[in-house]
């Protein structure tokens, strides 16, 4: 079981690195951003972000209900 942690401690910091340089690389000042897919459950609670993040209801669905409600015309 270490060894799992020690796996996601590590994949946690270099997803954290690649989010708060998005949010730095941006052209303006982002007060938050949106989180989804089923990998958000693996990280909550394991990232340390310098920027606000929201994760969505059921996130590991999110990306398929947009689908269906784009493909639906709503």
């Amino acid at each position: 079981m270490e060894q799992i942690t020690n796996i996601l401690h590590a994949y946690s910091s270099k997803v954290a690195a690649t989010i708060d340089r998005y949010f730095e690389s941006l052209p303006a000042e982002a007060d938050i951003g949106i989180a989804g897919g089923g990998g958000v459950l693996a990280l909550q609670g394991n990232i340390k972000l310098q920027h606000k993040m929201f994760i969505v209801d059921d996130p590991v669905i999110a990306n398929a209900k947009g689908y269906y409600h784009y493909g639906s015309g709503r």
